[in-house]
């Protein structure tokens, strides 16, 4: 992995022009900057790459069904502290097609009693919930993630059915890519998530189109170079998952 200043550099230094000690530096390295965020988007968009892939935690109370997902219990959500939050673009994991990566435990130290329940979309939760709005249960037996507009953010959602009567860890696989890099400088020594590569080419290739063919290598060539980077990276990733068969394919 290389930092957000180091593949400036990088870039800089194949354009010919001098590296900087802060992405703000000038204003050339601030537009090389926002070139490598958008290479950065680019590949983060490409695949559901296994490095943004994360454990959530979310201990659950007798009464409450609902639980706020985006932020972290020290900030007024739900998820532990330990855990990373989501956005509203994280993305829930399955196992298979029909099971979701989900685990309900009656405690952290009862691993041995969890068992998985049911997803529904919200549509089918609401409508699920309508049949009996006050049940109550200490099993868990249907779930439903979902985006809602909290007045000040939209925030992400797990929803619950039937209303715990006892208390429970609720474990969860997401999908979440980082946050966007920023252009003030705030982000240089972040490391950015993805391979090197294809983000420093992609990143070289906006900037060869931008700075004009005459005096750079030909846009085609630079955009066959990046293109044949993430391809191959997005490839290595996904060996590793085929292993355990996920990216099999079989019929139903």
């Amino acid at each position: 992995m290389a930092t957000h200043l180091e593949t400036v550099n990088r870039v800089m230094r194949r354009l010919r022009e001098d590296t900087v000690s802060s992405t703000t530096d000038n204003d050339y390295s601030e537009l090389i900057s926002e070139f490598v965020r958008d290479a950065v988007e680019v590949c983060e968009e490409a695949h559901d790459w296994e490095a943004f892939k994360h454990l959530i935690r979310v201990d659950m109370e007798a009464g409450t069904a609902k639980y706020d997902l985006t932020r972290t219990v020290a900030l007024g959500g739900n998820i532990r502290n330990d855990d990373t939050s989501l956005d509203t673009e994280s993305e829930l994991q399955w196992i298979s097609s029909n099971v979701p990566d989900v685990a309900v435990f009656d405690s952290d130290s009862d691993e041995q009693s969890n068992y998985k329940p049911t997803y529904l979309s919200p549509g089918e939760f609401r409508d699920m919930k309508r049949r009996d709005r006050t049940e109550t249960n200490s099993e868990l037996m249907y779930f439903t993630i979902y985006n809602e507009n909290a007045g000040t953010a939209i925030r992400k959602y797990v929803e619950v059915y039937p209303t715990p009567s006892a208390s429970r860890v609720f474990e969860a696989m997401f999908w979440t890519p980082p946050t966007d890099l920023e252009l003030d400088g705030t982000t240089d020594s972040q490391e950015i998530l993805l391979p090197n590569r294809p983000v420093f080419l992609y990143a070289l290739f906006f900037a060869l189109n931008e700075r004009g063919e005459e005096i750079g290598e030909p846009g085609n060539i630079a955009q066959a170079k990046a293109d044949d980077s993430l391809g191959l990276a997005i490839e290595k990733d996904i060996n590793a998952a085929q292993r355990s068969s996920r990216y099999d394919w079989r019929r139903d």
